[in-house]
Formats: C-alpha cells, sequence, structure tokens
C-alpha cells in the first residue's frame, strides 16, 4: 500500500504544479484532428505512418466498420503478417513476426496509449482481443520492438487501441449463428469545456459444440487405463461479457473509468479431455486520470493509473471412474472425477510523466515511470483430500478449500521504475533521425537498458526509405516466476529466470500517392534469454531462460490502392524464416491477405476479405485460408450489416492444441451475422 499511496501522491503533487503555469496555445497539437493516416505510437506525437521511425500499421474506425469485424482480433487480421491462435483455456494467442507465445506475453497492448498486459500471465489478450469494436477510433500497431517508449512486453510488437470519446450517440444490435447476440448504446454530452462519454455492450454466444473424434485418454494409454469411459466428446466455447467504458474531460483534465467481466467456456479443457462445465471467469477494472499543461515549447502531461484483475479458473479436469497412470507406474483412481478451481487478485498503480520540448531541429520526449503490482489472495479448490503423502488421497464429491495446504501461485508484489529519452533531430526537410533510449529497475529481477535509432530519407516526395535498429525485453510475468507445482499440471516457475532481450534491424522502402501505397520491409530479430518449459529429469516442467541464442527474419509486404472516391484494395504478404524451434513453433512460413471494398450505388457497399496461412512450422497442420463478405447499407439515421463469415465453409486448425488433441482445434465453419444500428 505504500506504493499507492506515493503513486498517488507523486500524481497531485504534480498536478498542484502544474497549475502555477501560464497555458498557452501548442498549434503542434492541431494536427491530432486528423488519424487517418497518422498515429502517436512511434514517437508519442501524431505522425504519418511513413515518417514514422518504426514500421507501422493504422487501423481506423472506418476499416473496422467496412470489414464488419465484431471483435479487435478479427480488426487485427489486416495486420501484414500478424497470426491468430487458441490456447488450451480459450485465450486468443497473438503473434508477430514469427514468435509464438503461449499467452501473447511477448506482444504488449495498449489502452489509449496505457499499458494493459496482465502481470500474472504477461499477456495482454485476456481481454483486449474480445474488445467490441464499435467503441474504437483506431488501431495502431508497431511491427517491431518498441520498449524505449514503452517498456516490457514491447518485444516484437506493440498495439495501441485508441478509444474514441466523441460519438454519434447510437443503440446497436449485433445477431449471428451460434445464438451470438451483443448490444451496445454509445452518447457523449458536450458543453463548451466539458464532455461526458459513455459505451456499455453486452454480449452472449452460445457453443458451437464442435465434435472431438479422439481426446487424450483416446490415444495416451500413459494417462487413463479406461479408454471406453463416457465422457462429453464436444467443445464448450460459450461466452459471456459486458463492457463499460465511461469518463469525462474538462479543459485540460481527464477522467475514464473501464470494466470488463467475461467468462467462457473452455473449448479444449486442461487435460486434453473435453467438459462442458469447464469456464473461465475473470473481470478487470481500470481507472485513469490525466493532465495535460503546455508552455512556449514545452508541454507536460501526468497520468495515474489504477487496475484490479480478478481471475477464476475452473476445470473439469477428469471425468468420474478415471484410473489415470503417471509415468512411475503409480495409479490414480477417481471415482468423483477431478476438478480444481484456482482464484487470484492482482492490482496495479500507475504513475507516469511525459515531457515534450522543441528547439530548433530537435523534439525531445521524455519520461518517468513509477509502477507497483501485487497478486494476491490465491485460492486454490480441490475434490482431492491429500493424506500424508502424494500418493495416498481421497476423493469427495465437492470441491476443498485446500489453500492452507497448497498454493498454486505465491503472494508477491513487484516495483519498478523506469526513466526514457528520445530526440528527433532534421537534417533539412528530408531526412530525420530518431534516437532514444531507457532504463528500466525492477525489485525481483534487476534492471535493464534499451537503446533505439531510426533513419528515414524522405526522397521525390512520395518515397520513404528507412533504416531502423531497435532493443527490446520483457520481464517474466508472475506466473513464471512463482508458479508453484502442481500434481495436475506438474510445472512450476522459476525466481531466478532473467528477462528475455531481442535486437532488431530493419530496412524499408514506402510509397505513398493519393491513390496508391506500397511498403516493402526486410526484418532480422536476435533472440537472447528466451524463456521456455523444460522438463526435468522426473518430467516435472519449469521455466527456464535458453542458453542458446535464435533469430527471425523475413520480408513484409503491404500496399494499398484507392480508385474512385471512397474505394480501395489493400494486400499484404509476410514471409518468416527461424534458426531456433524453441518459442518459435505453430508458426507459418506464408501469410497472405487482401481486402476488396467498394461502393455499389450510394449508402449499400461490400467488402471482400481473404486470408491465407502456409506452411505451419514443427508441426503438420493444413494450409488453410478464410473469407468473409460483408454487405452494408447506411444511412444518415441508421446502419445495417450483413456479414458471411469463412464464406466458403473451408475447415481450419489452430496448430497450438495438437500436443492434446490429436486432430486439433476445428474451428467453426460458415457463420453469419447481422449488425443494426441506430443514432438519435
Amino acid at each position: 500500500m505504500f506504493y499507492i499511496k506515493g503513486v498517488f501522491f507523486a500524481f497531485f503533487f504534480g498536478l498542484f504544479l502544474s497549475f502555477w503555469g501560464h497555458q498557452l496555445e501548442a498549434k503542434e497539437l492541431e494536427a491530432e484532428l486528423s488519424y487517418l493516416e497518422l498515429a502517436n505510437i512511434a514517437t508519442g506525437r501524431p505522425q504519418s505512418k511513413f515518417e514514422a521511425p518504426s514500421t507501422v500499421t493504422v487501423i481506423t474506425a472506418e476499416d473496422i466498420k467496412n470489414m464488419g469485424a465484431r471483435t479487435v482480433l478479427e480488426a487485427l487480421r489486416l495486420v501484414p503478417g500478424l497470426i491468430v491462435g487458441l490456447d488450451i483455456s480459450g485465450v486468443p494467442i497473438v503473434s508477430m513476426r514469427g514468435v509464438y507465445s503461449s499467452g501473447s506475453e511477448r506482444i504488449l497492448f495498449l489502452l489509449n496509449g496505457i499499458p494493459v498486459n496482465n502481470p500474472l500471465t504477461g499477456g495482454g489478450t485476456l481481454f483486449f482481443a474480445d474488445l467490441s469494436v464499435d467503441k474504437v477510433e483506431r488501431i495502431e500497431v508497431i511491427r517491431g520492438p518498441g520498449s524505449v517508449l514503452y517498456g516490457s512486453e514491447a518485444f516484437t510488437g506493440v498495439i495501441n487501441i485508441v478509444l474514441k470519446r466523441d460519438y454519434l450517440d447510437h443503440f446497436g444490435y449485433w445477431r449471428g449463428s451460434y445464438d451470438f447476440d451483443e448490444f451496445n448504446l454509445s452518447f457523449d454530452k458536450k458543453n463548451k469545456d466539458f464532455n461526458f462519454w459513455f459505451d456499455f455492450v453486452h454480449r452472449d454466444k452460445n457453443s458451437s459444440s464442435l465434435p472431438i473424434k479422439k481426446d487424450r485418454f483416446s490415444t495416451f494409454p500413459l494417462f487413463s487405463l479406461s479408454k471406453d469411459l463416457p465422457r462429453y466428446r464436444y467443445t464448450s466455447d460459450w461466452e459471456r461479457r459486458e463492457e463499460i467504458y465511461a469518463g469525462l474531460s474538462w479543459k485540460d483534465l481527464d477522467f475514464d473509468i473501464f470494466y470488463v467481466n467475461h467468462a467462457n467456456g473452455i473449448p479444449y479443457n486442461l487435460s486434453g479431455v473435453p467438459s462442458n462445465r469447464s469456464r473461465f471467469a475473470r473481470q478487470n477494472f481500470m481507472l485513469n486520470l490525466s493532465y495535460k499543461v503546455y508552455f512556449d515549447s514545452l508541454s507536460i502531461e501526468q497520468l495515474a493509473h489504477f487496475s484490479y484483475y480478478y481471475h477464476d479458473l475452473f476445470a473439469d479436469f477428469y471425468p468420474k471412474n478415471s484410473r489415470i497412470m503417471d509415468s512411475f507406474g503409480h495409479i490414480y483412481y477417481f471415482p468423483y472425477g477431478l476438478r480444481w478451481k484456482r482464484k487470484s487478485e492482482t492490482i496495479r498503480a500507475r504513475y507516469e510523466l511525459k515531457t515534450r520540448y522543441k528547439f530548433g531541429k530537435h523534439r525531445l520526449f521524455g519520461g518517468l515511470v513509477l509502477q507497483y503490482d501485487s497478486l494476491e489472495n490465491p485460492k486454490y479448490y480441490e475434490n482431492i483430500l491429500p493424506i500424508n503423502n502424494v500418493y495416498s488421497y481421497i476423493n469427495i464429491p465437492r470441491l476443498h478449500n485446500l489453500s492452507d495446504i497448497f498454493e498454486w501461485i505465491s503472494e508477491e508484489d513487484r516495483f519498478y521504475y523506469s526513466l526514457y529519452l528520445q530526440d528527433e533531430y532534421s537534417f533539412g526537410k528530408n531526412i530525420f533521425l530518431t534516437l532514444g533510449m531507457r532504463y528500466d529497475r525492477y525489485d525481483d529481477f534487476g534492471d535493464n537498458l534499451s537503446f533505439r535509432a531510426g533513419l528515414v530519407f524522405n526522397f521525390k516526395k512520395s518515397w520513404h526509405f528507412k533504416i531502423l535498429y531497435g532493443e527490446g525485453f520483457r520481464a517474466p510475468s508472475f506466473r513464471e516466476l512463482y508458479l508453484k507445482s502442481c500434481p495436475v499440471l506438474p510445472r512450476s516457475g522459476n525466481p531466478s529466470l532473467d528477462a528475455e532481450e531481442m535486437e532488431a534491424y530493419e530496412i524499408g522502402l514506402f510509397y505513398s500517392s493519393s491513390f496508391f501505397q506500397f511498403g516493402i520491409t526486410y526484418f532480422y530479430h536476435d533472440y537472447d534469454d528466451l524463456i521456455y518449459l523444460a522438463p526435468d529429469k522426473f518430467f516435472n516442467f519449469y521455466y527456464k531462460n535458453s542458453s542458446s541464442r535464435a533469430h527471425t527474419q523475413g520480408i513484409e509486404l503491404e500496399g494499398k490502392y484507392i480508385f474512385g472516391k471512397l474505394d480501395y484494395f489493400l494486400f499484404s504478404y509476410a514471409y518468416f524464416d527461424h534458426s531456433n524451434p524453441k518459442g518459435f513453433h505453430c508458426v507459418p512460413y506464408h501469410v497472405f491477405s487482401f481486402n476488396l471494398f467498394k461502393h455499389l450505388f450510394k449508402g449499400l457497399s461490400f467488402d471482400y476479405r481473404f486470408y491465407y496461412l502456409s506452411g505451419w512450422s514443427s508441426y503438420d497442420i493444413d494450409d488453410y485460408s478464410i473469407s468473409d463478405l460483408i454487405i452494408r447499407y447506411f444511412q444518415p439515421r441508421f446502419e445495417f450489416t450483413v456479414g458471411v463469415y469463412n464464406l466458403w465453409d473451408h475447415h481450419y486448425r489452430y496448430p497450438d492444441l495438437s500436443h492434446f488433441y490429436p486432430d486439433n482445434y476445428v474451428m467453426p465453419g460458415r457463420s453469419f451475422g447481422l449488425k443494426l444500428l441506430f443514432y438519435f
């Protein structure tokens, strides 16, 4: 609690000092009025993606509407080379540039520029991949490291989801296959310098109930001596979700809250034996308070952030009358089956001070970050009562609280601070040099120093050539550091872990005009101390830093052809190659996509999107493609959208789960969606 009080005291002390400053107009900030081709993510200020010293993708609200995306995850398929998967708990996995991670912890998610990766797992997809899209103003993506500005987890990429503060007051309703229902209500109220906004979403989806022909009991005799045991033979991927986003602003003072309540069935159970009772529930509450003040050539922004995360995972692990044999020949009998539940709470308090100063040909951007994370109240429930030793137990019908004798993870906290500084220097009107560095100090594993350099050469007006160097790091998550050994999931944390580190080298050539845009990028990433699960001599797994270096390299192509006034054709292609299988499995060699948007006549348009992956590494997985067709009719008072998803009904699989299920995770076939949006 001392750290929490200190963070908020620092904020209000800085706020008091800021009121002494004489506020002046800042003409530079007028550029923020347009975001169609601008992004803040690369340097902390509005900047064309072609001039940014990073490889940047921008997805606008209009892009999202045109493609009929229902969640942020679907919108992200417009990012060149980004790959989507699914983990064993039903949580989406997002990987970038050929680096897979089971919790997407190697990509940093930002919400309105604030890091929101969860300290328990390290990833950001628990809540934000399924975020509804009507509240999204734009999505900014850095392909490559961003640790100098954003710190840990900005390892292979950064995804910034910018939410709206100005709404066209509306009520929306989605209806789709598998009883998919989503209600959305959004409005704002303005009065001179005062603005209030509110957005509410409720989503409800039943399971697609996909058949499962083979599970772990069917193919691995070690795990069951009862192959013919009656058990559930379908997936259970239902979803219930509520979102509340509200805030108010007065002049340069902003306050907002964000709340998500999410629960879903686990498509494939954690044991490799399906169940329709396993489920994963979580809640996240965030509060942000920021204040900006402008001087002649100086601006200061302060931000206080507080978040609370609740984690509740229930696993119906083995069915009744299961007989399990371990690798040592010990046999376990569960007449009531095996069930367990894990709970925990995580609290975060963060203070950030950002300053910008312009003089001559220099633009300086620097900041200070103080952050405190605390993992509290871990609880463990099981319907097994141990007696004397690990091989003696009583199987009971109901869950029993074993928290006093067994910890699934220990209570821990973490405090860190960081300092960063960046200078943008212009050599005339055509050459721009960006240099930056950041120092991070953690009280649980040590410190890290990151650097970046970018040279952007603008020649012949429409052409940009980029030479980029960047470093990224990722601090170990609480799970990787402090997870305790568990009999049913034999893995444990390692408090001696070091941070993962990487270096990235990029060369890019980009062309932009009023009707055509094109870019080609070559990248080479070099990794050190990657964290992975390694077995000990008893085949219990623990987290470990890799002793060998690894690298990925590849080429990304992207383009946009604009014809007519509002019609366009997007395409992208990415090729990945890697040197070391640790951390790089479940990654295809080729990713291709295109998107065609065309107006048919006034108010009516269609969008066709094609996404193709080929050449899965380390897995015998068939190539697959996804095609979506969206018809949209819009008028000043309403919009009507019809979507056909997976248009050609192709069967495809994510490769992440083949260890548990030989037939893997077969995704649903063709599905339909209908959306009505009324403005008032």
